[in-house]
């Protein structure tokens, strides 16, 4: 069974979330949903934490086949680990360079190994087990017999075999067609000596030549498929040997711009920092994060620069598991129909500024119902004398929805009754509901009167957006109470 699949299996027979084995390994739980999808494989320092999350032996995990130890108790030490590789490859015999020919890397990857920068992840950690005669539990556990001689196992690569079997067959070939002419060469000087007839000389002479052409044939086939290979082969070595710039750019870090030598074709393993009010999305070839996406290691074959991706949260996934995502969810809704009130509001205004003339009460009618729908907690309908369209987003609904997450976890008690505050006054809003609110009959339309009426629009909305935004809880950006009193304040 491949690991991502004994990943999956194995989480649902215990019947935890993704979310759940995430804690467990200290990780996102987006790198859970990678691994069960075979996106990408466990590096060596989480396996022993997944080796308990999932109860079962590392040697499941590393091989697939359960050795019938318990699964892992200590944490993982990356000194300890890194000096025992070391020293199982002293036991072998072996130097950094045979051992890199041996697992098809580069001799540097195998010296990060040892010296702690870099980890083998659990697909590579089979093929070291098998070089260097170890099981993974003796390989975890830091626990072998390093003074008596072991027989080195062999890995293989495919790569090479098949630069192999092409040299062999072009010298079968080669050695084929040699045989061939001087079995001819013999054969003739026996018909020759046997007086054998001159027709029967030729159709044997024919019946060789055209047997010599389609040896040809074959023979110029496989010096083509040598020649590509041999190419792609250089290639390869060529660009191992280039140094690449790795340049990563992060606005939130110290140090903004972190720029890495790296060798070419090299695996460079990537951090994954975190911000109090942020969700780290991962590395990004694009700094707007339309790219290609990049979270636990990029393989270089060029220069190349990577965007830290953030986006903003109110509430830490990983301290409050779904719940959070669920709120966090409704929260960017009411963003997003913050967004649409702004724009009824902009809408609004534009007719105070019309002149009386050309104003149009109906249209300010139906204005003003679609500002006040903002807080309508009913699907829709229409007004038969005035025509006018309620515009329902759901800003109650919303609150309402996190409040009841929020009241289920003890520890978001407060954020409930914030939640519960700001929906008390939205639905307080929505229950004016109608154009007349604002509007006198006996007054003339003129510049005071519609001044007084836009101003009580806008103390209205003022404090609500202000109640909702101090009940979501806004950080380092900038909230829409902020947006909407610097752009549709009486005094602009």
């Amino acid at each position: 069974m491949e690991l991502n699949e004994l990943i999956k299996q194995r989480r649902k027979e215990l019947k935890k979330t993704q979310q759940d084995i995430a804690a467990e390994c200290n990780i996102s739980f987006q790198s859970v949903g990678k691994w069960e999808r075979g996106d990408s494989q466990p590096g060596a320092d989480k396996l022993p934490a997944l080796s308990r999350a999932l109860q079962v032996s590392v040697s499941m995990l590393v091989t697939g086949e359960d050795d019938g130890e318990p699964p892992l108790t200590g944490d993982f030490d990356t000194g300890r680990f890194c000096a025992f590789l070391a020293s199982l490859r002293t036991r072998c015999k072996l130097t950094q360079s045979e051992v890199a020919k041996q697992l098809y890397v580069n001799q540097s990857t195998v010296a990060k190994w040892e010296n702690g920068k870099l980890l083998p992840d659990a697909g590579m950690l089979k093929d070291i087990c098998v070089l260097y005669a170890v099981t993974p539990t003796e390989l975890f556990s830091y626990k072998a017999d390093l003074s008596s001689p072991v027989v080195v196992g062999s890995v293989g690569s495919a790569n090479a075999a098949r630069i192999w079997r092409s040299l062999k067959r072009w010298r079968l070939a080669t050695t084929a067609i040699a045989c061939f002419l001087v079995a001819f060469i013999v054969l003739s000087t026996v018909m020759i000596t046997q007086n054998v007839s001159l027709s029967d000389y030729k159709s044997k002479y024919e019946t060789a030549v055209i047997q010599d052409k389609e040896n040809v044939e074959k023979y110029n086939e496989l010096v083509t498929k040598y020649e590509d290979v041999a190419s792609k082969y250089e290639t390869l070595v060529k660009e191992t040997n280039t140094v690449y710039t790795l340049t990563l750019f992060d606005t939130f870090a110290e140090e903004k711009t972190v720029t890495n030598q790296v060798a070419g074709n090299d695996y460079f393993a990537l951090s994954s920092p975190a911000k109090d009010g942020y969700v780290f999305k991962g590395w990004n070839s694009k700094q707007d994060g339309s790219g290609d996406y990049f979270t636990e290691h990029v393989k270089i074959t060029s220069d190349k620069t990577l965007y830290a991706i953030w986006e903003p949260v109110w509430l830490d996934e990983r301290v409050y598991g779904e719940s959070a995502a669920e709120i966090n969810a409704l929260f960017l809704n009411i963003e997003k129909d913050f967004d649409k009130l702004f724009g009824y509001f902009e809408y609004f205004r534009r007719f105070f500024s019309t002149p009386y003339s050309e104003f149009d009460l109906y249209e300010e009618f139906d204005t003003a119902a679609a500002i006040y729908g903002c807080f309508d907690t009913s699907l829709s309908y229409t007004d038969d004398e005035y025509y006018v369209a309620y515009y329902p987003l759901y800003i109650c609904a919303y609150l309402s929805d996190a409040e009841q997450i929020a009241r289920a976890v003890p520890e978001l008690s407060q954020l409930a009754d914030a939640l519960s505050e700001a929906y008390d006054a939205s639905l307080e809003l929505s229950c004016n509901a109608t154009a007349g609110y604002y509007y006198d009959d006996t007054h003339e339309w003129g510049e005071e009167y519609k001044n007084m009426v836009y101003e009580s629009y806008f103390n209205d909305y003022a404090p609500l957006i202000k109640t909702i935004c101090d009940a979501m809880g806004y950080k380092e950006k900038e909230s829409p109470y902020e947006k909407f009193v610097k752009a549709y304040s009486v005094s602009n």
